[in-house]
């Protein structure tokens, strides 16, 4: 897996009965580089609705300082590499095994130092993110992106 492009984001609601889709759940960081503009987070999302029947929630093992854990929203076969990932980057922000494109913030985010509390990797269709309710609310949101694009027809 190629670990290239994070979006990072920060979750809206904590109450499911507000989310209508993705957009209404998650505000994304601005990320400063063109490769996250341009029409690559529906695309990214396109993917995503695509591979919903496969999804499911993981614990990562991780958790923040104040104890809320990092759960992952992937297919379970990318669950040992997406976890080696997320263990390096909740470590230390840059490192050698894993360049990214941009920061993700992790590091800063298990301190309770960034508002950030999800991250999408827009290449490999997976997500993180903190707390098990938002985890099942952003499937929620993703199937509730699918319900609209097969309503229109898209």
């Amino acid at each position: 897996m190629n670990f290239w492009l994070i979006q990072r984001a920060v979750t809206k609601t904590d109450k499911p009965s507000l989310i209508e889709g993705i957009g209404s759940f998650l505000s994304y960081d601005y990320m400063g580089s063109a490769e996250f503009e341009w029409g690559a987070l529906p695309k990214a999302l396109k993917e995503i609705i695509a591979k919903f029947p496969n999804l499911a929630i993981h614990e990562s093992g991780l958790k923040r300082e104040d104890g809320t854990g990092l759960f992952v929203i992937a297919k379970a076969k990318d669950l040992p590499e997406i976890i080696a990932f997320l263990n390096a980057n909740s470590q230390q922000e840059f490192n050698d095994k894993y360049r990214l494109k941009e920061r993700t913030d992790l590091v800063y985010a298990m301190t309770g130092d960034s508002r950030i509390n999800c991250w999408w990797d827009i290449n490999n269709g997976w997500f993180a993110i903190f707390g098990k309710q938002q985890a099942e609310n952003l499937l929620l949101a993703i199937r509730k992106s699918k319900e609209k694009k097969e309503q229109n027809g898209k």
